[in-house]
């Protein structure tokens, strides 16, 4: 399945390095793992953030 890249619109992980503007690549393929940036879609709404991994389950944290 074909992905287009996702552009960022916020400052949230700005720290990481992500800026607004920035136009990033999806491996849709990759194993999750704690720390990693992800970009996920829930609900038809695309989010960006840090995966962590706590108590079981999987969270996804902003910056």
């Amino acid at each position: 399945m074909c992905r287009p890249p996702a552009i960022t619109l916020g400052e949230a992980l700005a720290r990481r390095g992500i800026l607004p503007g920035d136009v990033l690549i999806v491996d849709a393929a990759a194993e999750p793992r704690s720390g990693v940036v992800a970009i996920i879609m829930i609900g038809g709404e695309v989010l960006l953030g840090q995966l962590r991994w706590h108590a079981g389950q999987w969270w996804l944290r902003s910056g």
